[in-house]
C-alpha cells in the first residue's frame, strides 16, 4: 500500500515537470527588439549599469564616453506612439572639472525626482570619480 501511494505521487510529480517543461518552451524564443543603437558620437556610447524605468515607461541610464565632450551621458529613452523610442540626452560630462567622467552606475532616483550615480573618473585635483546629481529643468523629474 505504500509504495502504490508513493508511485501515484511520482505520477503527479512527472506530469508536473512535464507541465513545467511545456511552459519553459516558451520562454526558450522571447521577442528581441533593438530600442535604440548609441553610436558613441554626441548621444554617447559604451553603456554602463542597467536602466531605470520611470512610471511613463521611459528609460534612464548612462553611457561611459561619446557626449558633447567624449566622458559620457546621462540620457532617457522615451517611447513613442509609433513604436519607436526617442533618445534625449540629459548630461555631458567633461573630464577637466569636478564634473566627473565616464558614468559607470546605475541611476537611482529620489521623490523629487532627482538623480543620483557614480563616475568613474575625473573630479577634483584626484581624477577618481564623483558621485552626483542631477536635478531635472524645473524640477519635473522622472514621472510616477
Amino acid at each position: 500500500m505504500a509504495w502504490h501511494r508513493f508511485a501515484r505521487g511520482a505520477t503527479t510529480i512527472a506530469v508536473l515537470a512535464a507541465i513545467s517543461m511545456l511552459n519553459a518552451g516558451a520562454w526558450a524564443a522571447p521577442h528581441y527588439k533593438v530600442l535604440h543603437i548609441f553610436g558613441f558620437g554626441t548621444g554617447g556610447g559604451g553603456l554602463w549599469g542597467s536602466l531605470v524605468l520611470d512610471g511613463q515607461g521611459s528609460l534612464y541610464g548612462t553611457t561611459s564616453g561619446g557626449g558633447d565632450f567624449g566622458y559620457g551621458t546621462v540620457f532617457e529613452l522615451t517611447p513613442g506612439a509609433n513604436g519607436k523610442w526617442t533618445h534625449r540626452l540629459l548630461h555631458s560630462f567633461k573630464n577637466d572639472d569636478s564634473d566627473g567622467a565616464a558614468p559607470n552606475s546605475a541611476l537611482i532616483f529620489d521623490a523629487a525626482g532627482d538623480v543620483f550615480g557614480t563616475t568613474s573618473g575625473g573630479g577634483g585635483p584626484y581624477k577618481h570619480g564623483t558621485v552626483f546629481e542631477l536635478e531635472p529643468e524645473g524640477g519635473a523629474g522622472p514621472r510616477e
